[in-house]
């Protein structure tokens, strides 16, 4: 039996059932802990939060960057909670919940010990990347549920000779492809994982693996059918974000940020043992083969990472783009260490594995506290607070509410911003949460607002132009829409601690709608 593989008994309190009992304990408390922080009024929207919760108020099958899984959970939510910040955002606790009750029996049936499955999870709910997911409504958070239950799929359909669950691999593909694009990944993923097994490769030749994909292309068919009446928009900023316009070229320093991002969302000495891991068990293969556990988390973590890192060697990426592979990543590495703790704790050796694991897990809690906590320490870590950091969007929405109440007919003023960030916060944080339109510019990029009705059928409006930036002298961007517009109000909405945020409100009278002339900017 492989190390991995191997299962053990644990006397007394460290019995099967014991570590089972403490990762529900865990779960409740973690589950706790995100209930309190979506729920502190000091915890914002960030700006795509809001973005997303305004596609939730016009639902559709496709949106210009997104599919649209995002938009019908927000939706859900906010109609059995209303629209607030908790109910946009509950979602997210949710599905941790739901990812956490899935990842303790995957990993056991991956052959991790319970202490090891219970680390699994303490590592999900420590690192950066997990717990932000669980707290922050993004197209992520339920991209990971959807691609742990495929590879749960896949990996029972295989091993467990279980083949009826191929449909439902396909099912949650197709769920995963309705979240995100990137569970594309999934299809070469499982391909080379058939193709390196000696075991399962027979799989190949038989329709199950493409009646799967079939089942999940089907589902994903509405986002097929919108992208083809919207001139495949969605794919052309998927493909424009993936430099595919840019051709191949040479970039280090991209490479080396994304390097450091990575270093982030993962936290360093949890991303220093991950590699350390999976260059150990690939250094080892020319020695022992690889175990079926081996060889199936390797396959579906290697393809999303050094596809990314590719990728980062010719243009920018994310530091969350690769958030996939870490899901595999962490039942290896915790697997592995796991085993090599128990051969210490054998020869009677049990502190070094133990500080390591300290070590390990102890920077990723703090940086997550940071992102959780703005808070804390009188508001020292505000600036690792994402939406934060970027100011208090309440106080400008109160600003322009003030300014709007101030204007000669306020019940006919609507709002336009020249970003598509600051309309999003605008229309979730303001009083009534009204329409907030997208001023026509075509020096900024392309985005949802841009598919939606603007406001050229408010003739004789008044409106608010909010900008930001300090106020600039001369007429707004706006301005050859209306008879006039006034001088610039300047708010400055950074908190304690954070830059300065300065953001422009310019008052504009007598909109004419013959002067108005709608311009569809670049997609990128």
């Amino acid at each position: 039996m492989t190390p991995l593989a191997q299962r053990t008994r644990w006397p007394g309190f460290f019995s099967p059932a014991a570590w089972g009992g403490l990762a529900v304990l865990l779960v409740i408390a973690t589950t706790a802990w995100r209930l309190r922080v979506i729920a502190d009024p000091a915890n914002l929207l960030v700006a795509e939060e809001a973005h997303y919760w305004e596609w939730s108020r016009r639902l559709d099958w496709g949106y210009f960057s997104k599919p649209p899984m995002i938009a019908w959970l927000i939706r859900l939510c906010t109609e059995l909670g209303g629209s607030t910040a908790f109910s946009v955002r509950a979602g997210a606790v949710v599905i941790s919940v739901g990812l956490a009750a899935l990842t303790w029996p995957f990993a056991r049936a991956l052959g991790l010990t319970p202490r090891a499955a219970f680390l699994s999870l303490l590592a999900f709910s420590v690192a950066p990347l997990f717990a932000a997911g669980s707290v922050t409504m993004t197209t992520d958070t339920p991209l990971m549920l959807f691609w742990a239950a495929a590879l749960w799929c896949v990996w029972m359909a295989t091993e467990g000779g279980n083949r009826w669950l191929w449909p439902a691999a396909g099912v949650f593909f197709g769920l995963g492809m309705l979240s995100k694009y990137t569970m594309a990944f999934l299809i070469p993923s499982v391909a080379i994982y058939l193709a390196l097994s000696p075991a399962h490769r027979h799989w190949l030749r038989r329709p199950h693996p493409y009646l799967a994909a079939t089942a999940g292309l089907v589902l994903m068919s509405p986002v097929l059918w919108w992208n083809w009446s919207h001139d495949w928009v969605s794919f052309r900023h998927v493909a424009s974000d993936a430099g595919v316009d840019r051709g191949w070229q040479i970039v280090p320093r991209e490479f080396v940020e994304f390097l450091g991002s990575q270093l982030g969302v993962i936290s360093p000495v949890l991303f220093a043992l991950l590699l350390t891991v999976a260059v150990r068990v690939l250094w080892r293969r020319r020695l022992v083969p690889l175990t079926e556990t081996e060889r199936f988390l390797l396959c579906m973590t290697l393809p999303v990472f050094l596809g990314y890192s590719a990728k980062a060697l010719q243009d920018k990426v994310q530091g969350n783009w690769t958030a996939l592979c870490y899901y595999p990543w962490v039942l290896l590495a915790v697997g592995h260490f796991d085993a090599w703790a128990r051969a210490r704790e054998a020869a009677g050796r049990p502190w070094l594995p133990r500080v390591l694991a300290a070590t390990a897990l102890a920077p990723a809690f703090v940086i997550t506290w940071f992102l959780m906590e703005p808070m804390s320490f009188g508001g020292v870590t505000m600036r690792f607070q994402p939406a934060v950091r970027h100011g208090d969007w309440r106080a400008l929405a109160r600003a322009v509410d003030r300014a709007r109440a101030n204007m000669p007919r306020p019940e006919q003023t609507f709002i336009v911003a020249r970003e598509y960030q600051t309309a999003a916060l605008l229309a979730f944080y303001m009083d009534g949460q009204p329409q907030v339109f997208l001023a026509p510019d075509a020096k900024r990029r392309m985005s949802q607002y841009d598919f939606w009705p603007s406001y050229e059928a408010l003739g004789g409006w008044d409106a608010l132009y909010v900008r930001r930036g300090n106020p600039k002298p001369g007429a707004p961007l706006v301005a050859d829409h209306f008879t006039t517009c006034a001088s610039g109000l300047l708010v400055d909405i950074a908190l304690p601690g954070t830059k300065k945020r300065p953001y422009s409100i310019y008052p504009c009278f007598g909109f004419d709608p013959t002067r108005f002339v709608r311009i569809i900017p670049s997609r990128h």
